[in-house]
Order: structure tokens, then sequence, then C-alpha cells
């Protein structure tokens, strides 16, 4: 078949002709190629700088800001507190502090996980510390966890967030990627 090339899997039933001009990588596959691909991949890694003052492109200095905000907030956990904050009612402020502690050790537990290293397990404790505060200052504007305390004032946490998320991705780069 000219201008068609197979792709298999495992299954002969599965085998499928795609056209030529898609890529075999642009293919979505159902099933990782190694153990590897299954890992969380939350580490931040700055370019060399010989590869930052040889290629100054603005799109991708723009798509590493992006990239390192993504991995810098909690996303799972915010998601998992939400939802325990809607089971948990309203009046037992106990609940919702301790369910607080417990979205803040998985944050930490996801974060420890996320960044080991495959080669020498070492761990990304600038990552694993940022997205703690991250978690914590997002904790904060929400209210619950912070509203029967007296250190709880709505516009602060707000400014916090706001300045937070806006400068850590341009101060933190993550490790130096040597190739």
């Amino acid at each position: 078949m000219k201008g068609l090339y197979r792709i298999t899997t495992k299954k002969p039933e599965q085998e499928r002709v795609m056209p030529e001009h898609i890529m075999e990588e642009d293919v979505f596959r159902s099933e990782p190629e190694s153990v590897e691909d299954n890992n969380i991949r939350l580490r931040i890694a700055r370019p060399p700088s010989e590869e930052i003052s040889a290629n100054p492109d603005t799109q991708s200095l723009s798509a590493n800001y992006l990239e390192r905000l993504v991995k810098l907030i909690p996303a799972e956990v915010i998601s998992l507190y939400l939802i325990g904050k809607g089971v948990i009612p309203p009046e037992e402020k106990t609940g919702i502090i301790v369910w607080a502690i417990i979205c803040t050790i998985g944050v930490l537990v996801s974060r420890i996980y996320g960044t080991q290293s495959d080669e020498d397990n070492s761990i990304q404790w600038g990552t694993v510390v940022i997205t703690t505060v991250s978690f914590l200052i997002w904790l904060y504007v929400i209210g619950d966890a912070f509203a029967p305390f007296v250190i709880y004032v709505p516009w602060i946490g707000t400014l916090m967030m706001a300045a937070w998320t806006f400068f850590v991705p341009y101060f933190y780069k993550g490790e130096t990627v040597h190739q």
C-alpha cells in the first residue's frame, strides 16, 4: 500500500494502517513502552546556560516558565482536598483542619515521589518545599482551615497567592541538565 505503513501492537487484531505523513510517535499508545513511562515526572530541569545564551528564543523561555509553574502547583492534591471538603459537614471545623493537614502530607508525598531521580534517587527539595508552600497559601486563600483562627485575612491571602504564583517560577529554575 503506497503512502501507508502499518503500526502493530502486541495483539494482531489491533493492527492499524496509518497515513505516511503521521509519524509513529504522534500515535497515542495505550500501553507504556516501559515501566519508567508510568512514573510521574515532576522534576524541574534548567537547561544548560550555554544553551540559553546561544538560543534566547522567547517562545521556549515562556514554555519553560509555564512548565515550571504547572509543576509547582499541586493540582492533584487540590482536587483531593476539594473532594474531602465537599463531604465534611461545614460545622465540623476540626474535620476540615485535619483534612487540610492530611492533604498537606499528600503534597509532600506526591512531590517527594514525583521529583525523585531514577539515577541516584535524589529528590528536588526546592520543588517539594515550594509546592508545599503553594498549597498552604492556597489553603489560606480558601480560608476553610484558617477561618477559625484570628490569622485569616482574605485580601492578604489573595495578594500572597498572586505574588507567589507570579514570581516563584522566575526565581526557581530547578537543577541544571547536563547533556
